[in-house]
């Protein structure tokens, strides 16, 4: 039968267990039923049997679970993806606000020195104009003496 062909164990042991569908299920498990019979029966009448009834069994659990958990796996794909661009936005937000940081310091160093600058120049002003009104009362002094 089905059983003896070489690549009968190749072909379960590769087979694509997550694209089993619920009528594919559904028509398993009515065929269980109807069979009705269990693991411990299936090995006191073939050893072969039993294995693959407990295989049967196995894909059945791992399908129910599966279809459970597919939602969860997809939400939790399109979280990822989600955390991801959230992610990329992040970094390239932060790139900016670090641009816009030194580029706010560089500016804040101009505005100091600016002001320093600024600082110096009144000082000197203020040097220029008490040594202005110095000389105006020398030379009115001077005058005065010629006169």
């Amino acid at each position: 039968g089905m059983m003896s062909e070489a690549n009968f164990l190749k072909s379960l042991t590769e087979m694509d267990v997550d694209n089993i569908n619920s009528k594919q299920t559904s028509a398993v498990k009515a065929l269980l039923k109807e069979g009705d019979l269990t693991v411990d029966e299936m090995k006191s009448v073939s050893r072969a049997g039993y294995g693959l009834l407990k295989f049967v069994e196995a894909v059945m659990g791992y399908c129910s679970v599966a279809r459970e958990i597919k939602p969860k796996r997809e939400k939790v794909a399109k979280l990822e993806r989600t955390y991801h661009q959230a992610k990329r936005d992040l970094d390239k937000i932060t790139k900016e606000v670090n641009a816009l940081e030194a580029e706010l310091l560089d500016l804040n160093k101009k505005y100091e020195e600016a002001m320093a600058e600024r600082a110096a120049l009144e000082d000197e002003a203020r040097i220029m104009e008490r040594r202005l009104i110095a000389a105006d009362k020398l030379i009115s002094g001077l005058s005065s003496e010629n006169a």
